[in-house]
């Protein structure tokens, strides 16, 4: 009874700091205010709870400001001597302070949260079924969020005897995981493995160990969709982590509070302990990153292994000797020596070292790995230059992953013929020579759930034996959905050169014909064909009747599909030089040293024998899409200015010189 009258006192002495109170119910209503007017605005993109990036930073930054607010009394002796001269325990007056600044943000939190669910449920009837699930997911993670940071805040404070040692702390705890998974083994990686594309493993860990990737991740800030939005629950693996981490954190600040001193204050680190960890872990860092930057200056695997293993061991050694004699620069006391802690010194850098070569060991297991085929559910293939646009292309060589994440989903493959066909090829890469000529990424979905990940170099007979996977059935079923459709009686056909586009009025048995058509000239199509010619245009087929929207490039040897086409009227023999061009802007992009500026050429060309001349050797920028099957030149771009006498205006079209065009 008397513990609970004193913790009692205690919340309300906490509670005269005002300032916690303000900020809390000050940006939270602010938030609301704003979250109504955008709401009233735009309810299609809008959200108050989860898929809001606003309340995930709201609560992010909360969470560091009451931290420090809240213990802010750690870094003041006199406050410190009055409060512990009572008779009350420590744990008393930490907790007090702890549960204040909770009540403080979870209270306003409440209470806007529910305000802004009730004004959504009146003024969109679709959100009222998913109120209350929603609001109670979005009030659970909102406080999550708040709790990693509250915590880890409480930590940086709890250990520190100094404000600016505190925000050191800070920072080294939000961002250490970030930068050792994302730049140092990562950077391992891609210094050592031929093969890698990525690691799900590293993946994930980056997410769960991040704190704001992690908020992200409670919060669903990367879905727009409503529906998606309103019934999103976050992972079992996020809020499990969510928990670990603020059940660790304060763990350990308690652990840390109980033994602190008031006479430490002042100093760098009032614990010894969090002084050893916070030094052995930036040594390592230190150690490990200098081994990345210097493989990556110096290019040592040429010289062989022996040479990189001599550049992680050095560099482990200097970087992790050189982290640890600067941070006891920083914090050592007067009188104590700049050289103690010898051995944690050799051990941190023998680890940095142990696990640089750790990395380098898994080289060739690495990039010789194969599973079993008895263990495989389903083999992904992205290969660069085949089924993408030049624009594609040229992103996708770029390393920009979203071209390739994209063809991974959409052209997996579960069928014994594909996977087999898939497994033989693979095996063939890895026994082929160099003289790349693009790359190929593949994703092996195992049996038990889990991701295998491996880009190969692909030299030219590589390349062309990808035929055999090519001409699979279910690979042209990802390659030409169109034949997948049984049925396009009630669609609307248009058709596109390119420059132009028409609607055609077929009847249903026309319509029939030409779906028929399309699928014995795929059924039928080689990938060597693909390299002989461009499409002469493209075949969209719209149905909200069956929901049928598809896009189909039409090549010059779909000779029963251009038959069709040509009974409806279509004139599949058009192409650009048969329109009437105004003008055009052709720009020639050549690549310069480094240092150099400039290597752009534009001309404009508005007479008739020019343009015909150049109008002969352009292709549509849509239609050019096998860019390593059947190449245009991509440093070579025009603008085509095309005369539109239906409407006496002027139609712009992108277009690529082909291979073997205007010099």
């Amino acid at each position: 009874m008397t513990s609970a009258k004193y913790f009692s006192r205690w919340f309300r002495e906490a509670g005269r700091s005002h300032l916690v109170s303000v900020l809390s119910w000050g940006f939270l209503s602010l938030y609301m205010v704003m979250t109504l007017v955008d709401i009233s605005a735009d309810s299609e993109y809008v959200f108050f709870g989860l898929g809001s990036m606003e309340l995930c930073v709201l609560c992010t930054v909360l969470g560091l400001a009451f931290s420090g607010l809240e213990f802010f009394y750690l870094f003041q002796v006199r406050q410190q001597d009055f409060y512990y001269s009572l008779p009350v325990k420590k744990s008393t007056v930490f907790f007090s302070r702890y549960i204040h600044g909770l009540c403080q943000f979870f209270t306003p939190l409440l209470v806007t949260q529910m305000l802004l669910a009730v004004y959504e449920a009146v003024n969109i009837r679709n959100f009222t079924p998913y109120a209350g699930a929603y609001l109670a997911r979005s009030v659970g993670a909102a406080l999550l969020v708040f709790l990693i940071f509250y915590h880890t805040g409480i930590l940086a404070v709890v250990i520190s005897g100094k404000i600016i040692t505190a925000v050191a702390a800070l920072v080294l705890f939000l961002l250490y995981f970030q930068v050792m998974i994302q730049n140092i083994f990562y950077g391992y990686v891609k210094e050592f493995y031929l093969h890698f594309y990525r690691i799900p493993l590293f993946d994930e860990a980056g997410k769960l160990l991040a704190p704001f990737a992690l908020a992200k991740s409670l919060m669903g800030t990367g879905i727009y969709d409503c529906k998606e939005v309103w019934e999103y629950e976050p992972k079992g693996s996020a809020v499990l982590a969510a928990f670990l981490w603020a059940g660790v954190f304060l763990t350990l600040a308690l652990l840390v509070h109980k033994v602190r001193k008031t006479e430490k204050t002042g100093r760098a680190f009032v614990s010894a302990w969090a002084e050893r960890v916070v030094e052995g872990a930036v040594s390592l860092l230190a150690g490990m990153g200098f081994g990345i930057l210097l493989l990556d200056m110096t290019q040592v695997k040429e010289y062989g292994i022996a040479a990189e293993v001599l550049v992680i061991g050095v560099c482990g050694i200097v970087g992790a000797c050189g982290g640890h004699l600067l941070i006891e620069c920083l914090v050592r006391t007067q009188g104590s020596g700049l050289w103690r802690r010898k051995w944690q010194m050799c051990v941190v850098s023998v680890c940095a070292f142990a696990a640089g070569c750790m990395f380098l060991a898994n080289k060739t297991g690495f990039d010789n790995y194969i599973p079993k085929r008895e263990q495989v559910a389903e083999m992904a293939f992205c290969i660069n230059g085949i089924d993408m646009s030049q624009r594609q292309f040229g992103r996708a060589k770029t390393e920009d992953n979203s071209v390739t994440e994209e063809r991974l989903l959409w052209y997996s493959m579960a069928e014994e013929e594909s996977i087999d066909e898939g497994f033989t090829w693979v095996q063939g890469v890895l026994n082929g020579g160099d003289s790349k000529v693009t790359t190929a990424t593949v994703c092996y979905r195992l049996k038990d759930g889990s991701r295998r990940y491996r880009r190969y170099p692909l030299n030219q007979k590589a390349l062309d034996s990808f035929a055999n996977v090519y001409e699979t059935k279910e690979y042209k079923k990802r390659a030409y959905p169109l034949i997948e459709v049984k049925d396009v009686k009630k669609g609307q056909i248009t058709w596109s050169d390119g420059i132009d586009e028409r609607m055609l009025g077929m009847s249903e048995r026309e319509k029939e014909a030409l779906l028929a058509a399309y699928k014995e000239d795929v059924a039928g199509l080689k990938m060597d064909d693909l390299k002989t010619d461009f499409p002469v245009g493209c075949m969209e087929i719209i149905s909200e009747v069956d929901g049928i929207y598809q896009e189909a490039m039409i090549y010059p040897f779909f000779e029963k599909t251009l038959k069709v086409l040509e009974g409806a009227g279509v004139d599949t023999d058009k192409s650009l030089a048969d329109y009437k061009i105004a003008s055009m802007k052709v720009q020639t992009s050549t690549p310069m040293s480094k240092g150099y500026s400039g290597g752009v050429n534009v001309h404009f060309y508005d007479k008739e024998n020019d343009i015909a001349q150049w109008s002969k050797k352009l292709i549509p920028d849509n239609l050019a899409i096998q860019p390593l099957l059947c190449p245009v030149k991509p440093y070579v771009e025009a603008e085509v200015q095309v005369e539109d006498e239906a409407v006496g205006g002027i139609v712009v079209v992108d277009c690529y010189e082909m291979e073997g065009g205007v010099e």
